[in-house]
């Protein structure tokens, strides 16, 4: 990520990576808590208007109060491809992360 201002991509991925390093850890991800471990303090307000579009995601559920939490496979698979194509997670990182997704065939 760049040392200035991060793009809504940058915010973006940073939030969808943090999510899939939480998921399955605690239940849902509060947003306050996802927004404040995912990005720097420079950039949580813009990334609470970044969260705006990852809770129409298809591959999120979102509950007011809850948080986040991710949808089983296949929808994890475009969050994969997400994360590869946007993102330049490598292959490797993310079918170590996203365990479900990996066990189940990754990019194969």
């Amino acid at each position: 990520m760049s040392s200035s201002r991060w793009s809504d991509n940058e915010i973006a991925c940073a939030l969808k990576w943090k999510l899939v390093r939480s998921h399955g850890w605690s239940g849902p991800i509060p947003e306050d808590d996802l927004v404040r471990d995912a990005l720097p303090a420079t950039e949580v307000s813009r990334g609470r208007e970044v969260c705006e579009t990852l809770k129409r995601k298809e591959y999120v559920t979102y509950q007011r109060g809850r948080g986040f939490s991710l949808k089983g496979m296949p929808e994890q698979a475009l969050l994969a491809r997400e994360l590869r194509d946007e993102c330049s997670y490598t292959e490797l990182q993310i079918e170590a992360t996203l365990s479900p997704f990996g066990r189940s065939g990754g990019f194969e």
